[in-house]
């Protein structure tokens, strides 16, 4: 196996399609530049702001995969705060438009093929309702 995808694999805990890792190389001159560990850091920079549909195999669904594994990246597909209606959300902003109230989040994530309902049991201060979407 490549040593930056071995790397990958074992950093991320996911395997990138084989297509999105020679497209990288083509398009942002990735092979052969550097250190295993340099192209790793700048393939993981481009796989950051990339769709995981387009970037890794899918594994949330894999009937070879009983369970979870430990270590997996998912992607943001919605949020929402359920703590606090939308109704009281909107009034809210009303009478302070730079501040939205925090309570506990639900997420839906996606592994670029299946989707995880995520809900926050301790506060995770680096995660808000306004994340964007897309982020890993």
């Amino acid at each position: 196996m490549d040593p930056v995808l071995a790397l990958f694999k074992r950093e991320q805990g996911v395997s990138l399609k084989p297509e999105f890792y020679e497209k990288w190389r083509r398009d942002a001159g990735g092979g052969g530049q550097g250190t295993p560990q340099q192209q790793y850091e700048a393939l993981l920079q481009h796989f950051l702001v990339s769709d995981l549909g387009a970037a890794v195999e899918p594994f949330l669904h894999d009937s070879r995969r009983p369970q979870l594994p430990e270590t997996m990246v998912l992607q943001i597909r919605d949020v929402s705060d359920t703590s606090h209606s939308l109704l009281s959300l909107v009034k809210h902003l009303e009478t302070n438009p730079t501040q939205l109230p925090r309570g506990s989040l639900k997420w839906v994530m996606t592994d670029g093929q299946g989707e995880l309902l995520v809900y926050e049991l301790d506060r995770i201060s680096a995660l808000k309702l306004t994340t964007p979407f897309g982020a890993k």
